[in-house]
């Protein structure tokens, strides 16, 4: 990566990952898995929304428990920049065998910039205590993060392609 470069990316963050706060979590999900990644944009009055395609995630070679999404996906999108991040949309196989998320797990959420902008909490759901994220499986086939903003500061499409650094799954307890 050449200075240009780093500059237009806005830092070197590398690829996106998604992961699994514990190994031990993967059990309760031995059919889990991620084909293909989305996210859900908005203008700031609610009056449009679309949904752009990011493409597949790769499981690590490195991690069975982790999943890569290459940051060149990202820079291929080209229209929409300019909206807002509302959610991710993860297709593939959820099978959650009837766990449930932990109440607050504020380790995992959201990371941009390396850093947890959307941390997960279960029951705060209105965004009054900060920025949150929400994790639900909505069928066999979609999990959706929700990003939910404190005071509007949701990221922008363009800020998601070059900031988004990981989604880590929230505690499940059986």
């Amino acid at each position: 990566m050449n200075a240009i470069q780093f500059f237009q990316w806005g830092g070197d963050y590398g690829d996106v990952e998604i992961a699994f706060q514990r190994e031990a979590l993967f059990n309760n999900f031995s059919n889990f898995n991620i084909e293909r990644v989305s996210l859900l944009a908005e203008n700031r009055d609610r009056t449009f929304s679309t949904t752009i395609p990011i493409g597949g995630a790769i499981r690590s070679a490195k991690n069975k428990y982790t999943w890569i999404i290459k940051r060149k996906q990202f820079f291929n999108v080209k229209k929409y920049t300019d909206l807002e991040l509302r959610a991710i949309v993860l297709s593939g196989f959820f099978d959650d065998n009837g766990a449930t998320r932990d109440e607050q797990d504020f380790a995992s959420g959201v990371f941009f910039k390396k850093r947890n902008i959307f941390p997960f909490n279960r029951y705060h759901s209105s965004g009054q205590f900060g920025n949150i994220a929400t994790f639900d499986i909505q069928s066999l086939n979609t999990l959706k993060i929700e990003l939910i903003p404190y005071r509007y500061n949701l990221p922008t499409i363009q800020e998601a392609k070059t900031q988004l650094t990981k989604i880590l799954f929230p505690i499940m307890l059986d």
